[in-house]
Formats: C-alpha cells, sequence, structure tokens
C-alpha cells in the first residue's frame, strides 16, 4: 500500500520521511496514525517516486456484463400443448393441500404428522411434528411415549416397538 505523509515527520525501518513524502509499506498506516498519512492509490513509477502535485482518482474499471445471462430467455417450443386441463388439475391438488394444511393446527406437541407413519395408524398412537421434532402420543390417554424428542428417521423404528409380536402358543 502506498501512503502519503500528511504533516510531520516519521521513521520507518530506520529511514526518516518529511511531509508529502510518499511511503510503501504493508501496515495500515491511516489505520495505525489516523489523519498523519493519507492513502494514495496510485502505483509508483519506475524511479520509486511519485508526483504529489496531481494526484488522480483511481481507474475503476466498467462493469463486466455477461452475455449470455443478458440475453431473453427462449420460449417453450412445446408451450402450446399445455391445456387448460393440467392447470387446472395442478391448481387442484395445491388448494387441496393448503386446505389440509389449514385443517391440521398445531397444538402443544406441534403439527399431527401420523398420516406419514403407518406403524401409527395400527397401534393407535398420534405423531406431531415441531421444527423437525417429533413426539408420539397415545391416543387413548393422551400421554406422550417419548422420553425425548426424535428426528424423523428414529420415528419408525420407535413406533415398531410397541407393535405387538405373535405369541407362540404351546399345544
Amino acid at each position: 500500500m502506498l501512503f502519503r505523509l500528511n504533516g510531520g515527520g516519521h521513521v520507518q525501518n530506520g529511514k526518516a520521511y518529511k511531509k508529502g513524502d510518499i511511503i510503501r509499506t504493508s501496515l495500515n498506516l491511516n489505520r495505525m496514525f489516523g489523519s498523519k498519512f493519507v492513502r494514495v492509490h496510485e502505483d509508483l513509477d519506475d524511479t520509486g517516486t511519485t508526483d504529489t502535485s496531481g494526484f488522480k482518482k483511481p481507474q475503476i474499471p466498467p462493469p463486466v456484463v455477461d452475455k449470455k445471462a443478458a440475453k431473453e430467455p427462449e420460449p417453450v417450443e412445446d408451450a402450446e400443448e399445455l391445456n387448460d386441463v393440467d392447470v387446472e388439475e395442478v391448481e387442484e391438488v395445491e388448494e387441496k393441500e393448503e386446505a389440509e394444511e389449514k385443517e391440521q393446527p398445531e397444538g402443544k406437541h406441534g403439527k399431527d404428522v401420523s398420516s406419514e407413519f403407518e406403524t401409527a395408524k395400527t397401534i393407535e398412537v398420534s405423531v406431531f411434528e415441531k421444527k423437525n421434532w417429533f413426539t408420539v402420543v397415545d391416543k387413548q390417554d393422551g400421554a406422550v411415549l417419548n422420553d425425548k424428542k426424535l428426528r424423523r428417521k428414529a420415528v419408525e423404528p420407535f413406533l415398531k416397538q410397541y407393535v405387538e409380536s405373535p405369541v407362540d402358543v404351546e399345544d
């Protein structure tokens, strides 16, 4: 970085500088000494000095424009093949999903997601999700069955421990 000494004197690496001198350093002299230095935004000439009388503003190159990104999007050739029925079917499905989500308000344990777990239907429990954590609740008495909240991948194995295994009958 280049800095011009604004006032007073300065000694760096055994060399003394006076007002107007240019110093090349990796240190940020502005930060270290405040207004005593002004950062110079031009390189030294071949002699290792620069004329301090006519500083120029740094040249900022024009922004690079990505010609590919600037092109208009190409029209879809098969767009005419889409018909109103397809669009209506998609809209109906989306509306139905939104309605189902609204029907299931979040309780204290979160949103009821029991339908996502086959075993939950079999053993008559409810599974609730809140912020990606799951709670299993007994439908009969409302008791929470898991001591700690579960992640999605742990729910099904947890539920399977409540499935009754067939008992061998001795003759």
